[in-house]
């Protein structure tokens, strides 16, 4: 009796272990099943829930790219793309593409059945529209998008091969998955300079009609050349060149190969920055059209951050062939309105002050008054949009002396390294046709002024019209 009740005791307890064990492995492959395999309605990848993917990498049309994280921060991701191109991953399209595979749900699982090669072909996966390469939790698993599934059900057919035997499955899931069948190159960061304006502090260009050399002064904030008369550049042209140099998109990324064959010929032009930390340098070449993008032209950058693309830069192109001379500032002033705190102007025997104050402006001279921030602002903006014609340093005119004491001095706000910035022109007497001469103290530089800047010179607000009034004779 005792030998079987210890056969029976031992007999469950070993039914209990085999239990227990069977338990496990269900619990263990189920806690680490990255794909579905319910035909319920449910996520494809559930694992994704828990944080990005530690790889990916799409083809599609014979281009691969992949990008890998490099952050051990679930929250923050850091991408780069190791292959083909070695640069930064373009972080909201990647992010876009991972809540696009996190969210894709399964409407249901298809048999393939034994005539695979035809059911692959009339679902699309033959030639899929994208595969991607998910490396997740360790595992790699290959993602093929097919074709639309008919309707009323709708949805897309896909194709998953994991790393286990007979991993291969097929599903209809649900979901938008234009994020999947993007450009491979979109999960590059498209910004070709990844600098802002303020970091180049000293830029050379060099094309068919100019080679100069701009030097960004930091206690004037301006620019100015490097070498010759030293003359004010166009504030305008500048930031504007900056700015499209430095939010400049690829649109198309080249090989090597590619590279080589876009660039035949003499570039367009070449700009060569340099950075205000450890004096970087970055040259960027630019080239007429770009191969099979005829449209589009070829920018090569060189330096820690090299790489060739294709751009779309119409404006660049204009901007960096255009003669010396334009770059160089035909206004008086290179102040905006908004920017002058006071302006001073001792014209022909005449003095007159304007002050900005919190709700208007003082103005000080022979009928001193207040005026009201419209008006203010009108008289500073006359002002600051005078354009004058350069005049050739080396004639008769540039070497003259203008008086001192007929000039115009404005004052702006705290700018670069001082606690205030100014300019100060002075300006010829009137010649005829009321004409007159003016030299930018700044740079010395002479520039003729016509009748209708002229006359913007001085000082004279519009004065309110008198209201008629209301009460009887």
């Amino acid at each position: 009796m005792k030998q079987i009740r210890r056969r029976l005791l031992w007999d469950g307890a070993l039914l209990v272990l085999a239990l227990a064990s069977g338990i496990s492995v269900f619990l263990a492959r189920r806690c680490n099943s990255l794909v579905s395999t319910s035909d319920t309605p449910t996520l494809l990848f559930p694992s994704l829930s828990g944080g990005p993917p530690h790889g990916l990498s799409v083809n599609r049309e014979g281009m691969t790219v992949r990008v890998v994280n490099q952050s051990t921060d679930s929250d923050s991701p850091v991408w780069r793309a190791d292959s083909p191109w070695n640069r930064e991953g373009d972080l909201a399209t990647i992010d876009s593409v991972v809540t696009t595979l996190r969210d894709l749900q399964v409407v249901r699982k298809l048999s393939i059945g034994p005539q695979v090669t035809a059911n692959v072909t009339s679902y699309g996966l033959a030639r899929p529209q994208s595969t991607w390469q998910i490396e997740l939790n360790g595992a790699l698993f290959t993602l093929k998008v097919g074709a639309d599934a008919p309707q009323p059900r709708g949805g897309t057919y896909i194709e998953v091969d994991g790393p286990s035997p007979n991993a291969r499955q097929f599903f209809v899931v649900s979901g938008d998955i234009s994020q999947l069948t993007l450009q491979p190159e979109r999960l590059l960061e498209s910004r070709l300079l990844p600098y802002v304006p303020s970091d180049v502090r000293r830029l050379r260009v060099d094309s068919e009609r100019n080679h100069s050399i701009y030097q960004f002064d930091t206690s004037r904030a301006r620019w100015f050349e490097a070498n010759g008369q030293h003359r004010r550049i166009s504030r305008e042209k500048m930031e504007k060149l900056l700015f499209d140099l430095t939010n400049l998109k690829g649109e198309h990324f080249l090989s090597p190969l590619d590279d080589d064959q876009s660039k035949r010929g003499s570039a367009l032009a070449t700009v060569v920055l340099e950075l205000e930390e450890s004096r970087t340098k970055v040259a960027v070449e630019l080239y007429q059209s770009c191969g099979k993008w005829p449209e589009l032209s070829t920018f090569r950058v060189s330096g820690a951050k090299g790489v060739a693309a294709c751009a779309n830069a119409q404006g660049l192109a204009t901007a960096l062939t255009e003669a010396a001379p334009s770059w160089i500032d035909d206004r008086l002033f290179s102040v905006r309105t908004d920017e002058i705190e006071s302006l001073r102007v001792d014209l022909d025997g005449h003095s007159v002050e304007l002050e900005r104050e919190e709700y208007g402006f003082l103005l000080s001279g022979p009928q001193p008054r207040r005026i009201d921030v419209d008006a203010g602002n009108e008289l500073l903006q006359a002002l600051t949009s005078i354009h004058g014609k350069l005049v050739d340093p080396a004639s008769e005119i540039a070497k003259a002396d203008l008086e001192a004491n007929n000039f115009i001095l404005v004052r702006s706000a705290v700018v670069g390294a001082t606690d205030r910035y100014e300019e100060r022109v002075l300006v010829g007497p009137e010649q005829s046709g009321s004409q007159r001469w003016a030299k930018r103290v700044t740079d010395s530089t002479f520039l003729h002024l016509d009748a209708k800047a002229s006359s913007s010179l001085k000082l004279e607000p519009k004065l309110p019209m008198p209201q008629p009034s209301s009460d009887p004779l």
